[in-house]
């Protein structure tokens, strides 16, 4: 008896991680460069907000922290990460092929960003 259709579940972008690399992101450094370090290591691939609270698991304010590794994802990895949750990053992901719903995150190269959005100001 089937009661629902089935539907695939959501991919969890940290298994695309590999041993190096999660080693950086559940280590002992702290929250904001742990999301730098996924960021960078994720460039457009789609991050759902609970990947980023596994990631910062029994932390305190989680989204804050993402928010905060934005400016270190830029200087570091040349990424600018948009965020699901503001209306205007969501619109410009949605114009650079991205559906990030009101919470999923994805960083982006600079580039693109400039290409799609020449008044962008992030």
């Amino acid at each position: 008896m089937e009661i629902a259709p089935w539907t695939g579940l959501p991919s969890e972008p940290l298994r695309l991680l590999k041993r190096e690399q999660l080693e950086v992101v559940f280590g002992p450094k702290g929250q904001v460069k742990r999301l730098t370090a996924l960021f960078g290591y994720l460039p457009g691939v789609i991050i759902p907000r609970s990947s980023i609270e596994t990631v910062c698991a029994k932390n305190q304010d989680p989204m804050r922290r993402a928010r905060q590794a934005k400016e270190h994802v830029l200087e570091e990895h040349g990424l600018i990460v948009l965020v699901g949750t503001w209306t205007e990053e969501r619109r410009l992901a949605a114009r650079l092929g991205y559906d990030l719903g009101d919470s999923a995150w994805v960083a982006v190269d600079r580039s693109l960003v400039k290409a799609v959005d020449l008044d962008a100001q992030l």
